[in-house]
């Protein structure tokens, strides 16, 4: 009789698909080749801890498939493609007092289209729109003259306050006081960035489809013949978000105003009603006294007013009473 657990062990060496499945085996090796495409199987099982005889086909496999993907990209991973600099522009275009300083300070040096270009200093570019340029190991600025608009470019790695530095001594080989490169490097903001996907020659295209929504955009447009853009825009959220707070910074300031203004004139209400309290003592008391003048100098009059009887004249019918008596009796 055989043994109904003869096979068991081989059923459990073999790699079934749903064995794998329940494991995640597949995913996982093909997530390793994927990050590590110049790996080989011992490698993966022994990163993976996996039974090397049990899953080395399933490793030659996906290495395999793996190669061949990445053979179909030219040069490299399309993911792994460093992203361009990040771009930073000013809150609003410069005004046309900063924008002339800039053109005087930069008419001084206009090199032709083959001549070298001035480094750590201001100059027009030679070509049709005529920008104004300034470039140096730290930044790169360009300023368009008819609109202002300002676009900055960072050249190495920094925080946003070495760039604010790095802006405002640029601005300062212009011409510019220290107070006005102050006010223009801290109202710098996020523009856009943009990826570079390698994916071989491509036709020239543009897609803004999500421009408004999520800030971005896909295009190839000749400047790198060999790959996609992805420009990022300053992320859609953050205006609204940065509006939102200013806008209620300014209700709580204008309600703060409101407020002090309100106990203002309530302190003003307050004393105006205390000061007419005190007139109207002083009235009160006014009235009384010439109550009291008017009642002694009608007091004084001869034979009082009508239905007044003054003391005098009561004591002189009380004393001709008691004569009228005393008569009396006599006779």
């Amino acid at each position: 009789m055989k043994d109904s657990n003869h096979h068991e062990p081989l059923r459990n060496d073999r790699t079934g698909k749903r064995s794998v499945k329940t494991k995640g085996v597949t995913k996982r090796i093909k997530k390793y080749f994927w990050d590590n495409p110049n790996s080989n199987a011992p490698a993966c099982c022994r990163e993976l801890k996996l039974n090397y005889k049990k899953y080395r086909g399933m490793c030659y496999k996906w290495k395999s498939k793996t190669k061949a993907i990445l053979a179909g990209k030219v040069q490299g991973r399309v993911h792994k493609v460093p992203s361009h600099r990040l771009e930073w522009r000013t809150e609003k275009p410069l005004g046309v007092g900063y924008v002339q300083s800039l053109l005087v300070e930069a008419l001084r040096r206009t090199p032709g289209r083959d001549d070298p270009k001035p480094f750590d200093e201001w100059y027009v570019i030679p070509n049709r729109n005529r920008q104004l340029q300034f470039t140096n190991d730290f930044v790169s600025i360009r300023v368009f003259i008819r609109s202002g608009t300002c676009r900055i470019l960072p050249r190495a790695p920094m925080d946003f306050e070495s760039l604010k530095i790095h802006v405002q001594n640029a601005f300062f080989k212009a011409g510019l006081d220290l107070r006005k490169c102050e006010d223009l490097s801290g109202k710098l903001e996020p523009h856009d960035r943009h990826r570079m996907f390698r994916i071989g020659p491509v036709t020239p295209f543009k897609v803004d489809f999500y421009k408004n929504s999520l800030g971005l955009t896909l295009k190839a447009d000749g400047s790198h013949p060999l790959h996609i853009e992805g420009i990022e825009g300053w992320p859609s959220w953050i205006k609204p978000l940065i509006k939102t707070n200013v806008d209620l910074a300014t209700t709580v300031g204008e309600l703060g105003t409101v407020v002090a203004d309100f106990k203002v004139s309530l302190r003003e209400h307050l004393q105006l009603v205390r000061t007419l309290s005190r007139e109207s003592e002083q009235r009160n008391t006014a009235t009384l006294n010439l109550i009291n003048t008017l009642t002694k100098a009608v007091e004084r009059l001869p034979g009082g007013p009508p239905g007044f009887k003054s003391r005098p004249r009561e004591r002189r019918q009380k004393r001709v009473k008691r004569h009228r008596k005393k008569r009396r009796k006599r006779h």
